[in-house]
């Protein structure tokens, strides 16, 4: 029941987003939209901004991140701009207010996991672990720059032509990278 609960707040948020800009929206707004009591709201969360940590710490997770496993590029960046595009007025609207550095982080997070999948199977485990995760890092605060312009910028592109955009620079250079931390460093 708690499940049931906590997803009902959650969705009544999202709805209210689609016409309303998150700063505007209330505890009361939330609980009035689903039917629930505001004690309800506070059993489950601190306030709107811990719902925005669990929205992206938990459910989306659960949606982009929680997918482990191998798979080409393409495909992990792909369900970051599909997860993003499919979720826009969640984005738009934590990226458009106090919470988003928790976006920011959120999307930190994963891209370091679906990166570091790739680069743990395409070093052949010849390179030093520090290194892998100096590579993944390098790359996805690169991919994240490129979200936080893609989402500042109001999310025009489809998912397809930012996915085939990122593609093209990733692919160019990471054989490249992992040739480098492959090779015996001369300092």
């Amino acid at each position: 029941m708690s499940d049931l609960t906590k997803q009902a707040l959650i969705a009544s948020f999202k709805k209210l987003l689609e016409t309303e800009p998150f700063d505007k929206i209330t505890i009361s707004d939330i609980t009035n939209d689903c039917g629930l009591s505001r004690q309800t709201f506070y059993y489950h969360f601190r306030d709107i901004f811990d719902m925005i940590r669990w929205i992206y710490n938990s459910e989306s997770l659960n949606e982009i991140g929680g997918r482990g496993g191998y798979g080409t590029w393409q495909d992990k960046i792909r369900e970051l701009f599909d997860y993003t595009l499919n979720n826009k007025s969640l984005i738009l609207g934590t990226f458009n207010s106090k919470c988003r550095n928790d976006l920011v982080g959120y999307y930190m997070d994963v891209s370091i996991r679906k990166i570091s999948d790739i680069v743990e199977m395409k070093s052949d485990g010849d390179i030093a672990e520090k290194d892998k995760k100096f590579i993944a890092s390098v790359y996805a605060y690169a991919f994240v720059g490129i979200m936080v312009d893609w989402i500042s910028d109001g999310m025009k592109e489809s998912s397809e032509e930012m996915v085939d955009r990122v593609y093209k620079i990733v692919m160019s250079n990471f054989d490249r990278t992992l040739a480098a931390f492959r090779q015996p460093h001369l300092y």
